[in-house]
């Protein structure tokens, strides 16, 4: 639960609390990536305890980052209507979702 916590003010701290200098280089990122990275943390780091604790799988983080993933899929294709499809979001997502490494090993 201390781990949860810790995530979760991480993320709240990253999202809201950028500074200034940072500013400029999340402007060179387009925002839907960085927004892609964003949510793919919180998912995959939020669902890694309910595969763990909850539903006892072998390998949680493989789940919990599989679900950031087809989260991921889902939204890029319910853009292909709008914006299109785009590698680079599908990208950025899966590399918010990888980081559920970090607290598994």
């Amino acid at each position: 639960m201390k781990k949860m916590v810790l995530i979760l003010c991480l993320f709240l701290f990253f999202t809201f609390g950028i500074s200034p200098a940072c500013a400029g280089v999340l402007d060179s990122i387009e925002k839907d990536k960085y927004m892609h990275f964003s949510v793919s943390v919180l998912i995959s780091h939020s669902t890694y305890p309910a595969f763990k604790h909850v539903f006892h799988t072998k390998s949680p983080w493989l789940y919990a980052f599989g679900t950031s993933l087809l989260f991921n899929l889902a939204k890029e294709v319910s853009d292909i209507g709008g914006t299109g499809f785009n590698v680079g979001d599908l990208a950025f997502g899966a590399a918010g979702g990888i980081t559920i490494v970090v607290v598994e090993f």
